[in-house]
């Protein structure tokens, strides 16, 4: 492939080189024919103060140290360290020149960023930009702490894909741009898009939170795990209390205590249909992870379930028996979908400059001060 050059700064007195070009990409496991466990993007910046650091490049964007250092503390540190191994030089200008390098950025989201950082002027800079570039621009900001000279931008593309609202209301199923909108909310700190993404994918995931790689802090997916496991298992812990409620001797029909016994059985009967259809046995209930179950599909189960009709007497004369297993359902699913905690921006990671770069020391701290807040709870 050729190498192509970018002068963002006709002046610029740094080459940054990218190398393995245009690797961010986000692939939900569905999507590939073969799926093989995502892990965290290997990118990589590295400073070089000679000519070989551009080696194998595809790209090389003219930019300006001083632009770079005064918006990204990570460009700053490369940039200083290039510096200092430079190499005295006695030749050309190009040579004198910083060079850095970068590996697997997208060119087009980089070319977006460096712009701003450079000060393009508005009407440069694209009014909009589709989830997936929206999702490789947050990547870059993160990794290079530029929040500050991004939050315009970002504000502006963010309300023009929720529809010229930052607080509309997300309507997607748990999937790749679920997953994408929680990313973007945490880096660019959109406290309810990020509650709601985490909403969809704790009620909507059928196994361990999918990331496809992009660096969602640990904390925060295994919150949303936790949550989506600890519902589960109340509902499923629920409905095996229920069996054990219905064969303990002298149970009363709280509708008609004549009729315990069949209403007993009724119920019972029900409800080892209703959990053999949902692939559940009382004797070895699924475990986390619960591959394959999700929340949403517990409550709709229940929701649909058809109740048995059936006669006090033979001959038709009564009324319809008022007891149902659903009736005796929802109260489970209620009280599990009451206590998955509403997740905000407290307590995780941060993304912007000042709080995850010290993250290495301040992991057990965080985790210590963690907090959520309830659903329905401001």
């Amino acid at each position: 492939m050729a190498m192509s050059h970018i002068e963002v700064d006709p002046d610029g007195d740094v080459d940054l080189a990218i190398q393995d070009a245009n690797q961010q990409d986000f692939v939900w496991p569905a999507e590939t024919a073969v799926p093989e466990p995502t892990r965290k993007s290997g990118l990589q910046l590295s400073s070089s103060a000679n000519g070989d650091s551009t080696s194998g490049a595809e790209c090389i964007f003219r930019v300006s140290a001083g632009r770079l250092s005064e918006a990204s503390p990570v460009f700053k540190s490369v940039l200083d360290a290039a510096r200092k191994q430079r190499q005295p030089s006695s030749t050309g200008s190009d040579e004198d020149r910083l060079q850095i390098t970068a590996t697997k950025w997208n060119i087009e989201a980089l070319s977006i960023l460096l712009g701003i950082i450079h000060g393009r002027p508005a009407e440069e800079v694209p009014a909009t930009v589709s989830l997936d570039q929206l999702t490789k621009i947050a990547v870059l900001v993160n990794h290079y702490k530029c929040h500050d000279a991004v939050e315009v931008s970002a504000s502006r593309w963010i309300a023009a894909l929720l529809g010229q609202s930052e607080t509309a209301h997300l309507t997607l199923p748990y999937g790749r741009e679920a997953m994408m909108w929680l990313f973007i909310a945490w880096v660019f700190g959109k406290e309810a898009i990020l509650s709601q993404a985490a909403s969809i994918a704790i009620l909507g995931a059928t196994g361990p939170m999918e990331t496809m790689g992009l660096p969602i802090p640990g904390l925060l997916v295994f919150t949303m795990d936790n949550a989506r496991h600890k519902a589960i298992e109340d509902i499923l812990d629920g409905m095996l209390a229920l069996r054990n409620a219905l064969i303990e001797p002298g149970r009363k029909c709280p509708s008609n205590k004549a009729f315990s016994a069949e209403c007993t059985a009724m119920l019972l009967g029900h409800l080892e249909m209703f959990v053999r259809e949902l692939g559940v046995r009382h004797d070895s209930q699924p475990a986390r992870p619960f591959y394959g179950v999700s929340v949403r599909g517990l409550t709709a189960a229940i929701e649909e379930l058809v109740e048995l009709q059936w006669r006090e007497d033979a001959a038709g004369d009564h009324d319809v028996h008022r007891c149902g297993l659903r009736g005796l359902l929802r109260p489970l699913t209620k009280s599990a979908l009451a206590e998955i905690p509403r997740l905000t921006l407290k307590g995780f990671p941060e993304s912007k400059p000042g709080v995850e770069s010290k993250e290495q020391g301040c992991r057990q701290t965080r985790a210590r001060r963690y907090r959520v807040e309830r659903r329905g709870k401001r």
